[in-house]
């Protein structure tokens, strides 16, 4: 399963191999310009998939341009290329699986590299190019493409390849046949979906059709410059004809986006995920007319510099013990400058056993008390700490058990003024299933009673879940999710998810599409057999008492007919609803703690404290209060989980806050 969170980062491997002749690309390169090819070069050669590659019969006979990128497994600025996710959009949208009008070859010049490798899993470096691409990768042997036709002497190289024999190449390579230097490309240039579509358009004569609005939106600090570098994803981009039913998309890795419209003239708005940012260059209306591709990039400002910490926890798959649970968990900075480090918890059910983590990474865990905890490193703007693990269950708990999950990162070298924008816990319940349909839909959000009631106005979380129970592998997933006109559907808010996706809206319709997901069948591998994706939308504030809310999902593998999921419900409160005493608020600080640990409430009057371990005993501690706040000795305590509840003489209680001891 590859490791991602939506369209945020991958993770880098910036290994390289010290032996080898050529010399890494480490800056800007322009591209040369040949004049028609003298003779044609052998271009014929078998992927590592075993199928054979025939640059003339495949493409160039058929009046397809094709570029081939020269590339070393090894090589960080290679992985670059691929993270980017230019060239996977591009080839998707143009490629055999779209419009089928181009070609895109990627050839691994290092004779030494073998196929294993290319996986990632291999002396060459650990980053998974196969998986990470839906064009062809070649492996030759001997790299008779690279030195001997094109003479490619860094990587990493492209040469694009006309249908009427015209050859543009990078500077990297001296092709074996006569040149001339074009100024006017640069490397950043080509790593963008807009780029790609100029680079084959202009120097093949080829146009392009259907992608016709494409850009990215990112960041920076000096006013408002645009700088590449500091691409913001995850950015929601909303076009709006006044029909009523806006469209909307998401910028992915590189901060990119596009989108396919009718004909019209559009309503263009930008949102950040992060308050820490304000738009300061947009162009506010653009009219579609035809297949033209219409570049319209935003660029943002950032206006606290505070880093911005985030955290998403998805027990993807809680079930009893003696069967595999699944949990996936992120920590994310959404603010402009970088968050240093530090300390992440969890709390799972004491006594539960991790079996395996993916990705590898240092982490402690004590199964008797079910504290796990790991170092997070600096997390840039948007970079992310993600991972998932499958674990079982202690047997004393039971299908139909409601569990809770707590997450904890450590805030203590943010500044004062920052901590605002910073979450230091995170919080989620979900209810232990037995036997259950593996394709899904769950509310996250916990509604009263059984009848799940909520307010008009709340935010829900849905969870999707998804398995391949068939006989081969599924090379594509998409859900459809239609939402009701109950729902405010720009609202919409991507979570988390198990793959890498993209995500688009059109008539109240949700459509999450993971292409080239290369979801194994149960059958073959059962743990890397499924799927989730996690996100939220907000209910209309003009919902009726007693209104029922239904939503449910359509799970598409292939080209097979769709899974159809449970309907969810929530209920609007009705007017006759009792509601419980409202409890009042409870912070604890730091959670978790070794010794002390302090307790603020706007709770007023004498207050009292009551500590209780998980087996529902008092616990005798050291209490002071000083206005709205108190100093609490935990050192004395076994490490655990503790809960905490303030009382006053008047009655109130405050709400009840799960604490870990270390």
């Amino acid at each position: 399963m590859k490791d991602n969170l939506f369209l945020y980062t991958l993770f880098k491997n910036n290994l390289m191999k010290q032996s080898i002749l050529l010399f890494i690309l480490l800056a800007c390169f322009s591209f040369t310009a040949s004049a028609q090819l003298t003779e044609m070069p052998n271009l014929i050669a078998n992927d590592i998939e075993g199928n054979t590659v025939n640059i003339y019969d495949d493409y160039l006979d058929q009046g397809k341009p094709v570029m081939v990128h020269f590339m070393a497994s090894w090589n960080p600025w290679d992985e670059f290329v691929f993270e980017s996710g230019a060239f996977q959009e591009f080839y998707s949208l143009y490629g055999p699986d779209g419009l089928d009008v181009v070609g895109l070859v990627s050839y691994e010049i290092d004779s030494s590299t073998n196929d294993i490798e290319l996986y990632g899993n291999g002396n060459q470096g650990e980053y998974n190019y196969v998986d990470n691409s839906n064009w062809p990768i070649i492996n030759e042997v001997e790299p008779l493409w690279g030195l001997d036709t094109f003479g490619v002497n860094a990587m990493p190289s492209f040469a694009l390849i006309c249908p009427n024999g015209d050859v543009t190449c990078s500077s990297t390579c001296n092709p074996m046949f006569p040149a001339n230097i074009l100024t006017n490309w640069t490397y950043e240039e080509i790593l963008n979906l807009n780029g790609l579509v100029d680079f084959y358009e202009l120097n093949c004569g080829i146009d392009l059709p259907d992608a016709n609005i494409a850009g990215y939106t990112t960041f920076d600090s000096d006013n408002c410059d645009l700088i590449l570098d500091n691409d913001m994803i995850a950015t929601k981009v909303v076009f709006d004809d006044g029909t009523g039913s806006p469209r909307v998309t998401y910028s992915y890795p590189g901060g990119a986006y596009e989108y396919t419209l009718p004909d019209g003239t559009y309503d263009l708005t930008y949102e950040s995920i992060s308050p820490l940012f304000e738009i300061c260059e947009q162009e506010a209306q653009i009219t579609i007319n035809g297949d033209t591709l219409t570049d319209v990039n935003a660029i943002f400002d950032p206006i606290i510099d505070c880093p911005a910490i985030y955290m998403e926890v998805v027990p993807w798959i809680t079930r009893p013990c003696e069967v595999p649970s699944y949990f996936a968990a992120a920590v994310c900075n959404g603010g402009p400058i970088p968050y240093n480090g530090g300390t992440y918890t969890l709390q799972l059910e004491p006594g539960a056993t991790i079996d395996t983590i993916v990705p590898m990474i240092n982490y402690n865990y004590d199964s008797v008390t079910g504290v796990f905890t790991a170092d997070v490193d600096t997390l840039e703007a948007f970079d992310c700490f993600y991972f998932y693990f499958l674990y079982e269950n202690p047997c004393s708990v039971e299908a139909g058990d409601t569990l809770c999950f707590s997450s904890f990162i450590d805030l203590s070298g943010i500044d004062a003024a920052c901590q605002v924008y910073n979450q230091g816990q995170v919080d989620v319940c979900i209810e232990v299933t037995g036997s259950y349909d593996p394709n899904d839909k769950t509310g996250l959000t916990r509604g009263e009673t059984e009848n799940n009631y909520i307010e008009a106005g709340t935010e829900l979380e849905y969870l999707i879940r998804f398995q391949n129970t068939g006989s081969d592998t599924a090379f594509t997933v998409r859900i459809e999710d239609q939402l009701s006109d109950q729902f405010e559907v720009t609202s919409v808010r991507p979570i988390l998810a198990s793959h890498d996706y993209k995500m688009s809206i059109e008539e109240g319709q949700i459509e999450f599409l993971f292409e080239d997901i290369l979801l194994v069948d149960s059958f073959k591998n059962e743990p890397e057999s499924h799927g989730f994706v996690k996100f939220a939308v907000t209910l209309k504030d003009d919902l009726a008492p007693s209104e029922e809310i239904f939503n449910s999902a359509a799970i598409y593998f292939d080209a097979n007919d769709p899974i159809i999921t449970n309907n969810f419900k929530y209920t609007i409160f009705p007017i006759d609803f009792v509601e419980e005493i409202e409890l009042k608020s409870l912070a604890v600080f730091p959670n978790p703690a070794n010794e002390m640990i302090q307790l603020s409430t706007d709770m007023l009057g004498d207050k009292k404290v009551t500590i209780l371990n998980v087996d529902g005993r008092v616990t005798n501690v050291t209490t002071m209060f000083e206005g709205d706040k108190a100093n609490v000795d935990i050192s004395r305590l076994i490490p655990g989980i503790y809960f905490i509840q303030i009382e006053n003489e008047v009655g109130e209680k405050s709400e009840v806050k799960r604490v870990v001891k270390l």
